[in-house]
């Protein structure tokens, strides 16, 4: 076995420890200052109080939940921030392509807020600055937030699921505005859909705005920032399991247009067991549907299905009238002009219904 000497082993020990320290330095933040220094990390970076330029960025990671009921969704992702503060700039030439790690209790950050944020959770939270003062701040979270969603055009409706992002409000420094929003367009998107996206939505893009809001009440001016996730519903599912089944039933109770006026009693049948089985359709059909308390385009085109239903029983009801009136001739007349009639004007109603709800602007 080799001896090494205790003086030449104390020599080794003092190497390494050396590396260490001069290590740490080049791959750690500066610890803040004491004193009156730490508490000066925690203001402004702007000695004028100017506002601070803050750059935001979400990716979105998965789409969970889209509840029109509960006017909510809930989304999976990450928030990015980055905004310049010179106090942390730093001289070390050796880490210059280093990322440094911040405590956010050290230092000052825009205490940023979701408006609409009903639950959440937050899996990891980071922040870091490189040497010339730039400050990146991330959080990968999960957020149920509420939403006002726009119905109208259901099923054929396109949505826009809202993430409105304030600062934290302060009324002692009203007459301020500590931050600025700027867009932060290299961390704005979503993943490949292949992992992201619910199978009765299709996301579409993100988009982003900013604005300066006056608070209601408060009295106050402060900027906001609104992602917008845009969502496309996927509509075959009520096109074929609503839409085809209705116009068949539909259909179903013109074929009395082709029985004889003398079979009064056969003619009936067809109608009302139409309107019945239309009936039991809608129950079965309802839990499916927004309950909002305006119609939407589902809405119109069920609501006008029945009344050319009814409109059926009503004309075989007239031309029954006539016959018993001995006024045959009327009677038939109307009948077989029914034929072309009722579905004309069914499908004109359905094309002025189309134009009404998805008009430009509506």
């Amino acid at each position: 076995m080799v001896r090494v000497a205790p003086s030449i082993l104390w020599s080794i020990l003092i190497f390494f420890a050396i590396g260490a320290i001069d290590a740490h330095t080049a791959e750690s933040p500066a610890s803040p200052a004491s004193g009156s220094d730490a508490i000066a990390l925690l203001n402004s970076p702007h000695a004028d109080n100017t506002p601070i330029v803050v750059h935001l960025g979400l990716y979105v990671t998965d789409l969970s939940v889209v509840d029109e009921a509960d006017e909510s969704f809930e989304m999976r992702g990450y928030f990015f921030a980055r905004w310049h503060d010179d106090r942390l700039r730093s001289g070390n030439t050796a880490a210059s392509n280093r990322m440094r790690t911040l405590n956010e209790s050290q230092i000052w950050s825009p205490l940023l807020q979701i408006v609409n944020l009903g639950q959440s959770k937050s899996y990891q939270v980071e922040m870091y600055c490189d040497n010339d003062g730039t400050v990146y701040w991330s959080e990968h979270l999960n957020a149920q937030m509420g939403n006002e969603y726009s119905l109208r055009g259901f099923p054929f409706d396109e949505q826009k699921l809202r993430i409105t992002i304030q600062p934290f409000i302060k009324p002692a420094t009203s007459g301020n505005m500590p931050i600025m929003f700027a867009p932060e367009d290299f961390a704005t998107g979503v993943t490949n859909e292949t992992y992201v996206g619910l199978s009765a939505w299709e996301i579409k893009r993100v988009l982003y705005h900013t604005d300066i809001v006056t608070l209601p009440g408060l009295n106050l001016t402060i900027p906001e920032a609104t992602f917008l996730i845009v969502v496309k519903r996927r509509n075959a599912f009520y096109l074929w399991k609503v839409f085809f089944p209705l116009l068949l039933m539909v259909l179903v109770s013109w074929t009395v247009f082709w029985v004889t006026t003398e079979e009064f009693d056969w003619q009936m049948k067809i109608p009302i067991a139409t309107m019945l089985s239309m009936i039991a359709f809608e129950f079965a059909i309802v839990r499916d549907l927004p309950r909002v308390g305006y119609i939407t385009f589902v809405d119109a085109t069920i609501l006008t299905s029945f009344t050319f239903v009814f409109l059926t029983i009503i004309e075989l009801i007239a031309v029954h009238v006539l016959i018993r009136e001995k006024m045959e001739a009327a009677g038939e007349k109307i009948h077989k002009a029914s034929r072309w009639a009722f579905p004309a004007t069914y499908f004109v109603t359905l094309i002025i219904l189309v134009l009404i709800f998805f008009r430009t602007g509506s």
